[in-house]
């Protein structure tokens, strides 16, 4: 009697298990990167795009306006053969007074647990189930850094740690509406040396998207840039010390000497001043804000 029991007992355990993995795997299958990338061809999202520039040979900044509208053209199989949608970039001027031109494609695959977006060749993974606050994953995981190119200069791109935030509340958008159900994706805040340090080289690296349900991309923000700075040196001059006992030679007043010691590993040279003789910035950035969509 106690074995029967035991074994009703433990079907009943077993059943339950069954019903509550069936029900978490249930939970998971709900969720939908499609709830967060409507697309279907002739559909279209209107931004105001700020492209962020670097001017007079990257001594000042300076922002251009545009009116962005991305239209699904196409839809299309890629080389796995995965459904996916090709989405060309117009521009035009804010006052809407110059045509639409196409300045960008690019191509949207959304899969069963993720969204990828293949952009001027790079293949980036922009949204992951489950769309949680707190889930975070490598979303340039495909982007190889090994090239021989020696114009590769897309090191920046190492290494993001995409993470969701604000999952399921209102973001507003450029007119002042408020779009609901959205959530943010942090790819990347990184800053190396000090940027408020105009003598010293630094970098900085941010990057942010916003998606809404049945509506797709609301709001992105990217920039990279690099502060470049390059000295000369001035007031040096040469020692030599042998047995505690130093000479000195003071390139301003005797430069020929200085030349002719430069070369001789025993004189150590040591400069007081150094001068910055150039800086420059070299970089950009874009912030695309929704307007409006059909």
């Amino acid at each position: 009697m106690k074995k029967l029991l035991l074994l009703s007992a433990f079907l009943i355990i077993a059943v339950v298990a069954i019903i509550s993995c069936g029900k978490q795997v249930d939970t998971y299958s709900e969720e939908s990167i499609d709830q967060y990338y409507t697309a279907q061809v002739g559909k279209f999202i209107r931004y105001r795009l700020d492209s962020l520039k670097f001017t007079a040979f990257g001594a000042r900044d300076t922002t251009i306006y545009y009116e962005a509208k991305d239209v699904v053209e196409s839809a299309n199989v890629d080389n796995s053969g995965r459904a996916g949608w090709t989405v060309v970039r117009y521009l035009r001027d804010t006052l809407g007074l110059t045509p639409w031109r196409a300045t960008m494609t690019y191509v949207v695959t959304p899969t069963r647990e993720a969204l990828e977006v293949v952009e001027e060749n790079f293949r980036f993974e922009k949204m992951k189930l489950p769309v949680k606050d707190g889930i975070s994953w490598k979303g340039n995981k495909y982007i190889s850094l090994n090239s021989s190119d020696p114009n590769w200069n897309y090191d920046y791109f190492f290494d993001w740690n995409y993470t969701y935030e604000n999952t399921g509340l209102p973001f507003p958008i450029f007119n002042g509406e408020l779009v609901q159900n959205t959530v943010t994706v942090n790819q990347v805040d990184e800053t190396l040396g000090n940027p408020a340090d105009n003598k010293s080289y630094s970098e900085r690296t941010f990057g942010k998207e916003v998606y809404a349900k049945d509506i797709g991309l609301v709001y992105r923000e990217f920039m990279h840039y690099t502060y470049q700075v390059f000295y000369v040196t001035a007031n040096c001059y040469y020692t030599k010390c042998v047995n505690n006992v130093c000479d000195t030679i003071f390139c301003n007043a005797s430069p020929i000497r200085c030349d002719s010691v430069s070369i001789m590993s025993d004189w150590k040279k040591t400069c007081r001043d150094s001068v910055i003789t150039n800086s420059y910035y070299e970089g950009a950035g874009i912030r695309l804000t929704m307007i409006d969509h059909n």
